[in-house]
């Protein structure tokens, strides 16, 4: 699977959130709308889990080959924290995989 890609700027829709390897424990419904800055450098993410508001946050966003490396910038409880996740983008889907809970979120990018 070719890894990383050039994220353009625009509005992303999560049509699909992958469990992998998920042996026990509960599975949520998961639905995020993300806005790229030109240069897909800043992000605004709302997150809903299970139909409520999760958690809305700014990012500030860096890549090096197929890997995402997040820094939140708001809210200010969690500024400043890191989050790496592996990526590809082709053709208007971005696909985002968490290293954190082995999970992957595809977005469609929004005409």
């Amino acid at each position: 699977r070719r890894r990383g890609g050039v994220v353009p700027a625009g509005t992303y829709y999560e049509t699909q959130h992958i469990y992998h390897g998920v042996a026990s424990g509960t599975v949520h419904a998961w639905q995020a709308t993300t806005v790229f800055s030109p240069g897909a450098t800043v992000a605004a993410v709302n997150i809903s889990r299970d139909g409520a508001v999760f958690q809305q946050l700014a990012e500030r966003i860096a890549y090096t080959g197929g890997a995402m490396s997040v820094t939140i910038a708001c809210p200010s409880a969690l500024a400043g924290a890191m989050l790496g996740f592996g990526y590809t983008y082709a053709a208007g889907s971005l696909r985002v995989y968490s290293y954190l809970d082995n999970t992957e979120s595809v977005f469609t990018l929004q005409p």
